[in-house]
């Protein structure tokens, strides 16, 4: 019963933390490494994920991707010899693209002013990745859903004034993006140390293409497409491979 209630904590106080808009994603993975090792079994293991992420706004007129970097969150139940259900919570899941022109035509004394422009459009999504995992050996696979809430959202400009100052301008976005994003999560990944099994840490490249419209303000269709490489931290569970194992 102590092991059931420890599992329901670090599962369920995230979500709680999220939907909430309380102390912040920095206070919530913390909640893994409190509980990890308590929770930690030989099919059970939770951990942190985090790595950089190259994103970029699909269709949208001459955009490139924009670099910035991810945190959250991972759960992995072993189903089998090889298949697990790893479902992840990424509190800061980078999207948004650079290279964009026209965000502030709306402000001439911005957009006219300011010679040697960049312009870029950053975005951070609360997701849930619900991912199947397929390992063997050192190798595996996954692939699922993935739902995501918007909560940072910035148009942002930066270059020079009329006397050659350097001006940066950074404005709200939020009424012009859509709050939800859903799409599909696939990836590869290496274990570092594959005879711990899912205690082992772990390296994955991934990419992600949402379904959903995510600008609202322009036409067509503008999907988040990104390209991302994670480090997999295990807390808890075995250190070494046991006599019975590989």
């Amino acid at each position: 019963m102590k092991l059931l209630v420890e599992q329901v904590l670090v599962i369920g106080l995230p979500f709680a933390f999220a939907l909430w808009g309380g102390p912040s994603a920095h206070a919530q993975p913390l909640i893994m490494l409190v509980f990890g090792d308590k929770i930690a079994t030989p099919t059970f293991v939770g951990g942190i994920n985090g790595g950089i992420g190259l994103t970029t706004l699909g269709m949208y007129p001459d955009a490139t991707m924009r670099t910035s970097w991810l945190f959250g969150t991972y759960l992995n139940w072993q189903l089998g010899e090889h298949w697990h259900f790893a479902p992840e919570i990424t509190f800061k899941s980078p999207a948004g693209a650079s290279g964009i022109t026209g965000l502030f035509s709306h402000q001439p004394s911005i957009d006219t002013l300011v010679v040697d422009k960049e312009e870029w459009t950053a975005l951070s999504y609360f997701t849930i990745p619900l991912l199947l995992r397929y390992t063997n050996g050192m190798f595996g696979m996954f692939a699922g859903p993935q739902v995501g809430y918007l909560t940072e959202a910035t148009d942002n400009l930066s270059g020079k004034g009329p006397t050659g100052e350097s001006i940066t301008v950074e404005t709200s976005a939020f009424g012009r993006i859509s709050r939800w994003d859903v799409g599909v999560h696939v990836g590869v990944e290496m274990l570092t140390a594959p005879s711990l099994g899912i205690h082992s840490m772990r390296i994955a490249l991934r990419y992600y293409r949402g379904f959903l419209d995510a600008v609202t303000n322009v036409p067509g269709t503008q999907i988040n497409t990104g390209f991302y490489a994670t480090l997999g931290i295990p807390i808890g569970g075995v250190t070494q491979p046991t006599e019975s194992e590989p």
